[in-house]
């Protein structure tokens, strides 16, 4: 059993919620650029960020540990 990282899993809830990244942008007040970012994995979601996430997709994430 592979868990997802943080990143599919952001990007699993967008596409079950049925939005773009421009709308989960948008909602959540986090620039495009930036939000495109934490989906591809080449930014680290700060806190602030992934609570906002899971309000808007309507969802929890698990950080895995390390």
């Amino acid at each position: 059993f592979r868990m997802k990282s943080i990143t599919e899993q952001i990007k699993s809830a967008r596409l079950a919620a049925g939005l773009t990244q421009k709308q989960v942008a948008e909602k959540t007040g986090i620039a495009l650029v930036s939000y495109k970012q934490i989906e591809t994995g080449s930014r680290w979601p700060a806190y602030s960020y992934l609570t906002k996430l899971a309000a808007v997709l309507k969802t929890s994430f698990i950080i895995e540990k390390r």
